[in-house]
């Protein structure tokens, strides 16, 4: 295994280098030093003496610097000149050597266009296929690695309610070198909460929604912030306030029109952050298909309208014998707000017995829903009330959280004002859900067969 630095001699590069030297070190890989000239005004010149002895200067420095960083690397650190747009070599380098990670200085060498921070740094990140590590300062990099029992804080931006995996592949190769403490961030734009009780919560909420997204025991906690604008300052904010010494996001290698519309956090993060950055590529989740026809734990969302009754006989069809309907019912967080009318009076929040008694008569009224002849079959029927603002969000969570391997709901076709007034928690749950959402029209537009 073999860790690819990029290197042109600029004081930020060699930084990197050595960051990159110990970590080899400690994972058992082997550092290969690549420096990418790109020298066009002496390729037209007609007399290549020039090109060749500029050419072995830079090859001298590089392997002067690899003898220097080999006793950090604990082994023979390689060598390599390519020719060609720095950017350019550098992924095609790590291709070859099939590296898992890519070293490289926040900011190159400012003299030289195609090595500042705007330029080859931020091509590399938005094509690199692998994860690629932005050195800025290599203390912490140095007391994680040198220092006995040390951990190294790592934040991790992620979004719950993405469609894409929360990027921890960049850490295995880091488990290897030494203890980390991982903390997930996300950063939600607040919406009409104006009481402090509604915003905390919606932030456990999505707390715990961020942790269920992550392998059992991957994170440490959960941190959720509320913030408006550039997503990335939020993320940073969040990064100083754990003291984290690295900040993992993923890149989606968005290009042209649809970054300029939709942004980039992970260049953001490395273009302003003063702490190291671990770019990853992000992956589609894949959804695991289930045997057509024959669903073994079928989630149907019931809101007690005539609409989601239909869904639940729908359901019952589509369901192999003995197996699980689940029955989902979402209600708004109970929070005591104050009554915005011409005198403000504070709301009577429920008492614990209150709500277990309404809890308990929604689980009844959710399984009256279930026809007798259908239990008979030996289905099993589960259950769960939910609390949440965003219905869609709480339909999706809980189908990954049950194991639903189809989700059967009703849309009450609203159209107009209606729609943008209610909103469409049917088309909410087909972009959030990582399994087959099967829809039942209302009954006047239902096929009659």
């Amino acid at each position: 295994m073999k860790l690819l630095a990029a290197i042109d001699f600029s004081e930020s590069s060699t930084l990197a280098a050595r960051a990159a030297a110990r970590l080899a070190a400690a994972v058992h890989a082997q550092l290969h030093l690549l420096h990418a000239q790109h020298l066009p005004t002496l390729a037209l010149r007609p007399d290549a003496e020039e090109r060749a002895a500029e050419t072995s200067r830079r090859r001298t420095l590089l392997e002067t610097l690899a003898r220097e960083l080999g006793a950090l690397s604990h082994g023979p650190v390689t060598t390599e000149v390519a020719d060609g747009l720095p950017d350019e070599c550098i992924l095609r380098s790590a291709e070859a050597l099939r590296t898992p990670l890519v070293v490289m200085g926040a900011v190159g060498e400012r003299a030289t266009a195609e090595w500042n921070l705007g330029s080859v740094a931020m091509r590399v990140l938005k094509s690199s296929p692998v994860p690629v590590l932005v050195v800025r300062e290599e203390r912490s990099l140095e007391r994680w690695l040198e220092s006995e029992g040390a951990c190294l804080r790592v934040l991790v931006g992620a979004d719950p309610r993405g469609e894409n995996v929360p990027p921890l592949d960049g850490l295995e190769l880091l488990k290897g070198a030494g203890a980390l403490e991982v903390v997930a961030g996300h950063v939600y734009m607040p919406g009409d909460e104006r009481r402090k009780l509604a915003s905390d919560e919606r932030e456990r909420e999505l707390a715990a929604e961020l942790l269920a997204s992550f392998p059992v025991g991957s994170i440490a906690r959960a941190r959720v912030l509320p913030g408006f604008g550039r997503v990335a300052e939020h993320l940073l904010d969040l990064a100083a306030a754990e003291s984290a010494d690295l900040v993992l996001v993923g890149t989606h290698h968005r290009h042209g029109w649809n970054r300029i519309v939709q942004g980039s956090v992970s260049l953001d993060i490395v273009a302003s952050a003063r702490r190291n950055a671990l770019v990853v590529p992000l992956r589609t989740r894949a959804p695991q298909p289930a045997e057509l026809g024959s669903p073994t734990r079928i989630l149907v969302p019931v809101d007690f309208s005539p609409a989601s009754g239909a869904a639940v006989r729908w359901a019952t069809r589509l369901l192999s014998p003995r197996g699980r309907l689940q029955l989902v019912h979402v209600t708004p967080p109970q929070v005591a707000l104050l009554a915005e009318v011409s005198a403000c009076a504070p709301l009577p929040s429920c008492t614990s017995e209150e709500r277990a008694r309404d809890r308990a008569e929604l689980e009844r009224r959710l399984r009256e829903l279930v026809a007798p002849e259908f239990l008979a079959r030996g289905v099993e029927v589960e259950v769960e009330l939910c609390e949440g603002f965003d219905p869609a969000a709480q339909i999706a969570s809980a189908a990954r959280r049950l194991g639903a391997e189809l989700i059967c709901m009703p849309t009450h076709a609203r159209r107009g004002f209606s729609r943008a007034l209610l909103g469409s928690v049917a088309q909410g749950v087909v972009r959030q859900a990582r399994v087959p959402v099967f829809v039942v029209p209302p009954e006047e537009r239902r096929y009659q067969p």
